[in-house]
């Protein structure tokens, strides 16, 4: 079996191509999709989402933290630092 595969797509264009590679990866055996999403929607807006505190795995959480502290860095948010 092919235990993980994945994919790049455009929201507002490449659903039926979503549906399509789950459907083939679950006859491969696969466990695991890696669902990339491009910057851009098929019109052309930028795609922004969130997860919710609550679907966070509790052992992942250390990386949300820290990708929400880098990206306060790199937008120059003065209390990105902060230690208190």
């Amino acid at each position: 079996p092919v235990r993980a595969g994945g994919w790049f797509y455009s929201l507002g264009a490449n659903e039926a191509l979503l549906e399509t590679n789950l459907a083939i990866a679950e006859q491969l055996g696969s466990s695991v999709h890696n669902t990339q999403i491009k910057l851009h929607h098929a019109d052309g807006h930028i795609v922004t989402c969130s997860v919710p505190d609550d679907h966070i795995d509790p052992r992942r959480s250390a990386l949300f933290m820290a990708r929400s502290v880098l990206r306060d860095i790199r937008d120059g948010g003065a209390n990105a630092c902060s230690t208190s």
